[in-house]
């Protein structure tokens, strides 16, 4: 088939976090002005606050804690970012554990809801497999640098990562998902749809990761909507080759177009020099239409 034109996608603006590396915080005693002495004198009105119940997914059990951790966020009023389903809002933590850093707290928008329920979903369910879809992603990465490690290919260079994310219940009942903030700019690689939206060599890098989840399953899913700041990426969407699993319930999530990306992707994707590192040879077999 001939081939497409590759679009770029717009970039959203990415919020700094603090970097928990060099947060000196929790080793020397915090230096306080006279001002903030002396308010230390009054009692200190409570900020708004969000309490959430967070879940987390035990990727190597294959399982999820029935016991949850509770968390205090304050959540910014404004996202900072929307997409077709959520909505994105930065978030800061005093719970230990989660005081360190800034959070993405990801909540789904109306409509979003309404096409979840019309797959016979409910958000918990759909906020669990994006969890769970989000490790897989995060498997396959490591997977991935694991073989070049192993097998010495050094003229790769830097690889792809995920860092963890997790589903939380508000005490009003609404289903999150909470990761953390990513520095850098926005950049979308490879869309959900297959298509492929950069050029350069970050992004035949990105054609070669999901060329590889595909020959990993077998020819069975292909992990897409492939984006991020640098190598750093995050909010994967799985095309599985059959939409719906044995039991006739969708696969994965919303944004699974099944072999109609698959197809799609191949359809555009050529073997690049990243592809070749890796020895990669699983395709598509190709049918008359193609």
């Amino acid at each position: 088939p001939p081939k497409k034109a590759k679009r770029r996608a717009m970039s959203l603006p990415s919020p700094k976090k603090s970097s928990s590396k060099h947060d000196n915080s929790s080793k020397y005693p915090k230096s306080l002005s006279v001002k903030d002495m002396l308010h230390l004198g009054k009692a200190l009105p409570k900020k708004e606050s969000t309490i959430i119940s967070i879940f987390q997914f035990n990727f190597k059990h294959m399982r999820w804690s029935s016991v949850p951790i509770k968390a205090e966020f304050m959540i910014e009023e404004l996202p900072f970012a929307t997409g077709g389903f959520r909505e994105a809002f930065k978030a800061t933590s005093i719970t230990a554990g989660f005081e360190e850093t800034t959070w993405v707290v990801k909540k789904y928008l109306t409509t979003a809801v309404d096409v979840i329920r019309e797959t016979n979903e409910t958000e918990q369910t759909h906020a669990q497999k994006s969890v769970q879809m989000h490790y897989l992603a995060k498997n396959f990465a490591s997977q991935l640098n694991e073989k070049i490690v192993k097998d010495g290919i050094t003229d790769f260079g830097e690889t792809f990562s995920y860092k963890k994310v997790f589903m939380g219940k508000t005490d009003d009942g609404e289903y999150v998902t909470i990761e953390e903030y990513i520095d850098g700019d926005f950049v979308k690689y490879i869309n959900n749809d297959g298509d492929i939206c950069e050029d350069g060599d970050i992004c035949d890098k990105a054609q070669a990761f999901a060329h590889f989840t595909y020959e990993k399953s077998e020819g069975k899913l292909i992990v897409l909507d492939i984006q991020g700041a640098g190598y750093n990426l995050y909010d994967p969407e799985i095309a599985s080759l059959h939409l719906l699993g044995d039991e006739g319930n969708y696969m994965f999530c919303t944004g699974n177009l099944s072999e109609t990306a698959i197809t799609s992707f191949f359809g555009i994707h050529e073997c690049n020099k990243f592809c070749r590192l890796l020895c990669l040879k699983l395709r598509p077999k190709k049918t008359n239409a193609q």
